[in-house]
């Protein structure tokens, strides 16, 4: 299989996906010196799958795609990004994630790329196996959802970020009982 080395070029305004890699092995996309701009085409930046060992995409800017900037999908030891200066991608803008990745992925690493402002958010590995994820770079805008738990009850309803007032009678009642009976 021949290895695939486009550098320097611009990939854009493709209906069906700016690079697909699928199988093969030592492909480079792109380079820490000579990224490519992969960019507005009608569904992912870069798709790799079935990928072995050695592949890499490294200086690229991949921005404005229809689907996810990076969709990988049972990729074995690839690197997206990396830890030379130089190495890492933007991933930017993309209407689905910035980097999506799923199915087993063993020994795969995402290092050092700058993420921010893809619409479904910037990275989701939670349904890979083996994409280590070193978030080293810039990632901006994370959609990240957080539960605290408060130790107590937060009252219900209103606009998000807000709570409605408990009646005065409540409040009353509340504080007889805890004077009566201890917190």
């Amino acid at each position: 299989m021949p290895v695939l080395r486009p550098v320097g070029d611009n990939i854009q305004y493709d209906d069906a996906g700016g690079v697909v890699v699928t199988g093969g092995r030592n492909d480079l996309i792109g380079s820490a010196s000579a990224g490519n701009t992969i960019s507005n085409n009608g569904q992912d930046g870069l798709y790799v799958t079935g990928v072995l060992t050695g592949t890499e995409a490294a200086g690229n800017q991949i921005e404005s795609n229809a689907g996810n900037g990076v969709n990988l999908f049972q990729v074995r030891g690839i690197t997206i990004g990396g830890s030379a200066a130089g190495a890492g991608d933007q991933i930017l803008t993309n209407q689905a994630y910035g980097v999506y990745g799923s199915g087993n992925s063993s020994g795969s690493v995402v290092e050092q790329n700058e993420i921010a402002e893809n619409t479904a958010g910037n990275v989701d590995l939670s349904s890979a196996r083996g994409i280590t994820y070193a978030p080293s770079g810039t990632v901006g805008r994370a959609m990240l959802e957080v539960h605290v738990d408060l130790g107590f009850p937060v009252p219900q309803g209103g606009p998000r970020g807000e709570c409605k007032e408990e009646p005065q009678a409540e409040n009353e009642q509340r504080d007889e009982h805890q004077e009566a009976h201890g917190p």
